[in-house]
This record gives structure tokens, C-alpha cells and sequence, in this order.
């Protein structure tokens, strides 16, 4: 599965950005999101 998922990273990034993934694994994880980390645009 590990495998699979980083051959297709590069694929799989240009229609989800590392940011929406990584924010989506703190909430699937029970983790709460501060925005004090993530880059404001």
C-alpha cells in the first residue's frame, strides 16, 4: 500500500495539494488543525 501510494504521488498531487492531504490526516486522525502552522495565501 506504502509502495503504491508514493509511485503515485506525483500523479495524485496535481489534483490534491500536500496541503489539503496533510489536513485531511490530522482530522482523520482525531487531531485538531491550527492555523498558526499552515501558510496564509
Amino acid at each position: 500500500m506504502i509502495i503504491n501510494y508514493i509511485k503515485n504521488q506525483k500523479e495524485h498531487h496535481k489534483t490534491v495539494s500536500f496541503e489539503e492531504e496533510y489536513r485531511q490526516f490530522i482530522i482523520e486522525s482525531g487531531g485538531t488543525i491550527d492555523e498558526r502552522f499552515f501558510l496564509k495565501d
